[in-house]
């Protein structure tokens, strides 16, 4: 059984090995239209951004803690951070409107709404909940990003091997 030190490098790494594989399968993908690739280069912005994010922030908690910070100031803080910056994030890409046209907004909807509740239980667990609830808030925080990094790159992907069998 990982404990909540050794599950946070290990979301790290995911978070990286999506980037990469989205990286790849973009650049061997065949997209013909126009409007198929602005999608799959919306998705896959989404998706690096997700997983920087997720890589970022499985790191966050350990900053502080080098520095001589205690642990439990090291998790409130880090939360709080983490809880602030996936809220400005997704604000920022609702005031956005020129989204393609592939882009579905019900799905959008969807997984922007998980990641706000989740945000949301971040940032009341921080300032209201003992250490154990703020671990557990921020692992499920995480766990989503690294979600919607996955169907993401699972969108991208099915796009890349759509464009290459219509071309065989």
């Amino acid at each position: 059984m990982l404990s909540e030190a050794d599950l946070l490098p290990v979301i790290a790494e995911l978070s990286i090995v999506f980037a990469g594989f989205a990286s790849l399968i973009s650049v061997a993908g065949a997209i013909n239209s126009r409007e198929q690739v602005t999608a799959a280069l919306w998705r896959m912005r989404g998706m690096l951004e997700t997983a920087m994010l997720a890589f970022a922030f499985s790191l966050m908690p350990y900053l502080p803690a080098k520095f001589g910070v205690s642990d439990n100031l090291s998790w409130h803080a880090a939360a709080v951070v983490f809880a602030t910056v996936v809220i400005a994030r997704l604000v920022f890409f609702i005031r956005v409107r020129e989204r393609p046209k592939l882009i579905n907004p019900r799905v959008a909807q969807v997984i922007g709404g998980g990641q706000l509740f989740a945000s949301l239980l971040l940032l009341g667990a921080s300032f209201w909940l003992p250490l154990a609830a703020v671990v557990g808030a921020y692992h499920l925080l995480l766990l989503l990003m690294l979600f919607v990094s996955a169907i993401l790159f699972s969108r991208v992907a099915m796009l890349a091997i759509a464009g290459t069998e219509r071309k065989t």
